[in-house]
C-alpha cells in the first residue's frame, strides 16, 4: 500500500515540472536556432500611386539546403555486378537455347530426309522382289496344232519355275457360230474355275520347257451328228470356236494365275480369235 501511495505522489509532482520546462522551452529560443525573419511593415498608397507596394531595402536571406546522393559502397556495387552477370548467365542461356534448337531441327530435317530415303528404298525394294519374283515365275503358254481335221491344244510352261496346274478342263467347249455372230462376252470354264481354292483332284507339276495336253476336238464329230452344220463350216458359212483355261501356281508365291485360250478353225489350220478376255495370260 504505501508503495502505490509513493508513486501516485511522484507522478503528481513531475507533471508540474514537465509543464513548466515545455512552457519554458517554447518562450525560448536557443543560441543553436536562427531568429525568425520579421516580415517589412506594408505601407498603403493611394490609388493615383505607381507603387502598390513601398521598396523594401531590406534583403531577405534565405537558407538553401544541397541534398546530395550518398556516395554507393561496395554492396550496392555488389548488387549491380551480380545483376549483371546473371543477364549475361541468361543471355547465354538464351542463346544456347536457340543453338540447340537449331541444331534439333537439321535433326529432325536430316531424319526425314532419311525417312524418305528408306521408303524409297523400301519401295525399290519391292519393285526389285517382285522383278526378281516375275524373272523366276513359271509362266504357261497355250500351243494349238491342227492335224486334219483333229484339233490338238498343249500348255508349256516357259517360265523359270515349275508351275503347279490347279484347273484346267480336257473336254474343251466349242461352238459353230454362224458368220456375222459373235461369242459371248464372258466365257464360262466351269463351275470350279471361279474357285481358286478349287483344285483338280490330281494336281499335275509341269516343270520348266514341259508341256502337256490341256484338250482336243475332232471337227469330223459334226458329219454324223450334225451334218447341216458340218456343211456350213466347209463352205464357210460357219465359223468353228474352240476356247478353254487353265489355272496354276508357283513355289515362289501363293498366287493363282491364268491361262485363257481360244482359237477358231480355218482351212488346214487354227486362227487365234473371240472377243476381248477369251486369250488372256497372267
Amino acid at each position: 500500500m504505501l508503495k502505490w501511495l509513493g508513486i501516485i505522489a511522484l507522478t503528481f509532482y513531475i507533471i508540474p515540472v514537465q509543464t513548466h520546462a515545455q512552457t519554458n522551452k517554447a518562450q525560448l529560443t536557443p543560441k543553436s536556432e536562427k531568429p525568425t525573419l520579421q516580415a517589412a511593415p506594408v505601407i498603403p498608397k493611394h490609388s493615383d500611386s505607381p507603387n502598390l507596394q513601398p521598396k523594401s531595402d531590406k534583403h531577405v536571406g534565405a537558407d538553401v539546403w544541397i541534398v546530395q546522393t550518398p556516395a554507393k559502397d561496395r554492396y550496392d556495387k555488389a548488387t549491380f555486378w551480380v545483376s549483371a552477370i546473371l543477364v549475361l548467365i541468361a543471355l547465354g542461356g538464351v542463346i544456347y537455347a536457340r543453338k540447340t534448337l537449331n541444331a534439333i531441327e537439321g535433326q529432325l530435317a536430316e531424319i526425314k530426309a532419311a525417312g524418305l530415303q528408306t521408303d524409297e528404298m523400301i519401295a525399290n525394294a519391292g519393285k526389285q522382289a517382285d522383278a526378281a519374283i516375275n524373272a523366276a515365275r513359271p509362266f504357261v503358254m497355250i500351243e494349238a496344232t491342227r492335224n486334219g481335221d483333229f484339233l490338238y491344244f498343249r500348255a508349256v510352261n516357259y517360265g523359270k519355275s515349275p508351275a503347279k496346274i490347279t484347273f484346267y478342263d480336257p473336254v474343251t467347249k466349242f461352238e459353230a457360230i454362224p458368220i456375222g455372230e459373235e461369242l459371248p462376252d464372258k466365257p464360262s470354264y466351269g463351275i470350279h474355275y471361279d474357285n481358286d481354292h478349287a483344285e483338280v483332284l490330281n494336281v499335275q507339276w509341269l516343270a520348266p520347257m514341259k508341256d502337256m495336253d490341256v484338250g482336243s476336238f475332232n471337227i469330223d464329230a459334226y458329219r454324223d451328228g450334225a451334218p447341216e452344220i458340218y456343211k456350213d463350216l466347209n463352205e464357210g458359212r460357219r465359223r468353228l470356236y474352240v476356247y478353254s483355261a487353265v489355272k496354276y501356281r508357283g513355289i515362289l508365291e501363293d498366287k493363282v494365275y491364268r491361262s485363257t485360250f481360244c482359237y477358231f478353225a480355218i482351212q488346214g489350220g487354227l486362227r487365234m480369235g473371240g472377243p476381248y478376255g477369251y486369250n488372256e495370260y497372267t
